[in-house]
């Protein structure tokens, strides 16, 4: 994918096949919407410079945070509830500065000399075997030159497989953080607690080698060529009003070269919260939050002996800010060498590597770390960059990573989420060459529904906003398709189109090439399918009018879409779990070729988490998790799909759907789990040759995929 964008003049040319997505008495939306539009820019774009060292950097926390201290901390929009009790580490010399400045603070620290000894031994032993390294390699996703090739797979002509490691990716050649991940011969997983190695290669899994992480919570890792990053998330400390992300994580890189004998390499804790990870190129960057670490007081406690009113507080914490240094803005990293037994403890990034907003962003710190795996000391030696805002989301593309917030947060009770003023905020990062390096930043009006509501391509992001909360609905929704300009050092917008399905709540978006696909909900509303062939003068094109709708879209190759999610039932009323078929062909008749009702009271981890879908194209099969309602667990109770198509597993397991020519929906097989529990911790993962690993916390077993029978399984 090309870093040079496009002129804007080619943007008006006639636009390709649009399609539609599915939704129920939903509104179902496919816009072309890569162009200029003559609408007045609706977007703040800003650009944010660096501090110009740790001085400058304290003093503009201290400007930004005072207007929002209150008797009990933080308060108002990304600050209500950041109550910290972490006591403020010595003052470090920092690079930017001379030592001893009570306010500086140091770059993250530099390799023991023990380790830095190591690490040049091996990289002198290591110089002439550095070509075998390639075939390692091989096992992690899609290398940048082929990413870009296979970046074309979204086009709606192209069905779309699974990532190389297993998962249900959002951007073909961006690996995501998942459960578990297989190169094909092994899989990598949690169980207990502890990293298990299992040989994936015949009709039985082996287990190899297990490793125990010594952490409370493993939640997601990446798998590139025979490393594994592991990232795991724990509470930091206890308040009466501490903060949810008031949390670390650890970041834990281990050796699986050997799957008997797997190793770890070496080990970060961070004060920060973590936010999500991708992995291309063989660069993982990991996106993480930090809240100020400041020690607030409230009413009620004591201060110099006396118990403190609200002013009293509220005098006393505009003190603990006026008086605060740079290490009470910067979390803390501690980094353990495991060959050497060191640990070192510094500041995650230097002053000089943060940039600063020129609009208030947020008063957290939103650090993106880049981990070379194959690196000599891969976390002594990642790169750090942040801005000072606040961040939820993550999306990736090749060449660009993207993090969004809304003011006030997705769980914030300081404003009424929706309605006019609410504002998101987007921060873009290049990560086309090594570590990643901040570019640009920007707003728009109101919410994004998720990840998966933005896009990227040749420079231009693209992105499904509503007024609406996404987590509620109100009559008055609005829903619109902006593009932002990421090109220069602001995200300005170059292209909008409003009032796209009033009243009505976005479900799922999916994106092929120039083509938006939208899916909206309303009980009594039918499906617009809007064209911008001509962007200034976009038009509704076709409409269809089904019940249910779709909370994720995949699409399968000859402009056809699978959509999962709510199926409809009589009187425009949704029933329950549903998989339908859409073809998307002819912008001006888009139709449902296929329904298939999985069940009133079943439903899928996948509406929440689309990770968890599996779609092979050479089979045209479908296979994905279900969660049956407990009174479905037993073989006398009878749950199976409403049209008696279905034969659904008699507790959490999965369900595999075939996809004939013609869009026909047929069921291929189920197999229900026998160990109970959650579908949300099934993760099935398909292999050579026909099969399916599914990891389910406790073992590991294989099935056929064209009729999910088992083959053989291996507990931990």
């Amino acid at each position: 994918m090309s870093n040079l964008r496009r002129p804007l003049r080619g943007l008006l040319r006639p636009a390709p096949l649009a399609g539609i997505a599915l939704a129920g008495a939903a509104t179902l939306t496919a816009a072309l919407i890569l162009a200029p539009s003559d609408t007045p820019a609706a977007v703040a774009a800003e650009a944010l410079p660096g501090y110009d060292g740790c001085t400058s950097f304290a003093e503009g926390m201290r400007a930004l945070v005072q207007p929002r201290v209150g008797p009990y901390g933080l308060t108002g929009p990304q600050g209500y509830g950041h109550f910290e009790h972490r006591n403020p580490p010595a003052p470090i010399a920092a690079p930017d500065e001379p030592f001893p400045a009570a306010d500086s603070v140091a770059a993250p620290a530099a390799p023991p000399a023990a380790a830095a000894a190591r690490a040049a031994s091996t990289a002198e032993k290591a110089a002439p075997a550095a070509a075998p390294a390639a075939p390692a390699a091989a096992a992690a996703p899609v290398a940048k030159t082929d990413a870009g090739e296979a970046a074309k797979s979204s086009s709606a002509t192209h069905a779309v497989g699974t990532g190389p490691t297993g998962t249900n990716v959002q951007e073909a050649g961006v690996d995501e953080a998942d459960l578990a991940k297989t190169d094909g011969k092994i899989l990598v997983g949690f169980a207990h607690n502890a990293l298990e190695v299992v040989d994936v290669r015949g009709t039985t899994p082996r287990p190899r080698g297990s490793l125990d992480l010594g952490v409370r919570r493993p939640t997601e890792l990446l798998l590139d060529g025979d490393r594994v990053l592991v990232v795991s998330t724990d509470t930091l400390g206890m308040g009466y009003h501490s903060p949810a992300d008031r949390s670390g994580t650890v970041l834990q890189l281990v050796d699986v070269s050997d799957p008997d004998r797997p190793r770890l390499i070496s080990r970060e804790q961070v004060d920060a919260r973590y936010l999500s990870a991708r992995l291309s190129d063989g660069v993982a960057r990991v996106v993480l939050s930090a809240a100020p670490a400041l020690s607030f007081t409230q009413p009620g406690e004591w201060r110099d002996g006396d118990r403190l009113d609200e002013a009293g507080a509220l005098a006393a914490n505009r003190q603990v800010v006026a008086e605060s240094r740079p290490t009470d803005w910067i979390p803390n990293r501690t980094i353990t060498d495991e060959a050497d037994r060191t640990s070192v403890t510094s500041p995650l990034l230097a002053c000089a590597d943060i940039r600063h907003p020129v609009a208030d962003s947020g008063t957290d710190l939103l650090t993106v770390l880049s981990i070379d795996s194959h690196a000599a000391t891969p976390l002594l030696d990642e790169a750090s960059t942040a801005v000072v805002a606040s961040g939820e989301l993550v999306y990736a593309a090749l060449d660009k990573l993207f993090v969004a917030t809304t003011d006030g947060g997705w769980d914030d009770g300081w404003r009424t989420p929706g309605g006019p003023g609410q504002i998101t905020r987007i921060h873009a990062f290049d990560i086309s060459h090594g570590p990643a390096r901040y570019l640009a930043s920007g707003q728009v009006d109101g919410f994004l529904y998720g990840r998966w509501a933005m896009s990227e391509r040749d420079g231009l992001l693209r992105l499904v906003t509503t007024d609406g909360a996404p987590w509620g609905w109100s009559g008055s929704n609005r829903t619109a398709v902006v593009v932002l300009d990421t090109a220069g050092r602001r995200l300005d917008e170059v292209g909008r189109l409003d009032g796209v399905a009033p009243g009505e709540q976005v479900k799922a978006v999916r994106w092929f090439d120039d083509l938006a696909t939208i899916v909206t909900y309303r009980q009594t509303d039918p499906l617009y399918l809007v064209e911008l062939s001509h962007p200034t003068q976009p038009r509704v094109a076709g409409e269809l009018r089904i019940p249910g709708y779709s909370e994720y879209l995949h699409p399968i190759g000859d402009h056809r879409l699978l959509g999962l999610g709510r199926a409809g039932i009589e009187f425009n009323a949704t029933g329950g779990l549903g998989i339908a078929s859409f073809d998307i062909l002819d912008v001006t008749d888009p139709r449902q070729t296929a329904v298939l009702g999985l069940g009133r009271y079943a439903s899928s981890p996948v509406e929440q988490d689309p990770r968890g879908f599996v779609y092979l194209p050479d089979q045209r099969l479908a296979v994905f998790p279900v969660q049956p309602q407990p009174k479905c667990w037993t073989t006398a109770f009878d749950c199976d799909g409403v049209d008696g198509r279905i034969r659904l597993p008699h507790g959490p397991g999965l369900v595999s759907v075939r996809v004939d020519k013609f869009g026909g929906l047929s069921q291929a097989g189920s197999w229900t789990s026998a160990r109970g529990g959650s579908a949300s911790a099934l993760k099935a993962l398909p292999l050579p040759d026909g099969r399916i690993a599914v990891l389910d916390g406790h073992g590991v077993t294989l099935l056929r995929s064209i009729d999910l029978s088992e083959l053989g399984r291996a507990d931990f």
